[in-house]
């Protein structure tokens, strides 16, 4: 059994005048979110072996925001992929399955992919969690699948369990 995570990034501040979006931080909302959803992923224990993440300037803030909720011993891999920023739902498909054989793994986005890709990949799932995906995927919120399958490699549409969906006030 897998576990995957998909993250979209914590509320970003508005740019500034001659600020390129790629550029654009956290709001203090956007800070706190990510705590919070440290602070669940903790209490879940949700620590993903892998993590890869947009390059951008509020999804890296975001990352750094969440790595509270990992101990010392249970650091992840992480890598920047510029297509989680720019790319399409099969950049976001591509990118889990470069997980391979580890059992747990996160992806951290932005939307309109993160919901595409998410609502793509699970066709079941716990129903609270299924209505909440399909009303929106607002910033910082956290969705959690399980793949029944030995590699990452072996993920594609429908082929997960949407197992919670998380809104960082929750």
């Amino acid at each position: 059994m897998l576990h995957l995570f998909v993250l979209r990034h914590a509320k970003a501040a508005i740019a500034l005048p001659g600020m390129k979006d790629f550029d654009r931080g956290l709001t203090e909302r956007g800070n706190a979110d990510a705590a919070n959803i440290a602070k669940f992923m903790r209490k879940n224990g949700y620590a993903p072996q892998r993590i890869t993440c947009s390059p951008a300037r509020r999804t890296r803030m975001t990352l750094h925001g969440v790595m509270s909720a990992f101990n010392d011993n249970s650091l992840p891999v992480i890598e920047y992929e510029p297509a989680l920023y720019s790319g399409e739902a099969g950049d976001y498909l591509q990118a889990a399955r470069e997980f391979g054989d580890a059992k747990s793994g996160m992806l951290i986005g932005h939307n309109p992919m993160c919901e595409v890709f998410s609502a793509s990949l699970a066709l079941k799932g716990n129903a609270h969690a299924q209505a909440n995906l399909h009303q929106k995927f607002p910033t910082c919120a956290l969705a959690v699948f399980k793949i029944e399958a030995e590699s990452f490699a072996e993920t594609g549409p429908a082929t997960a369990f949407l197992e919670d969906f998380i809104f960082p006030e929750d």
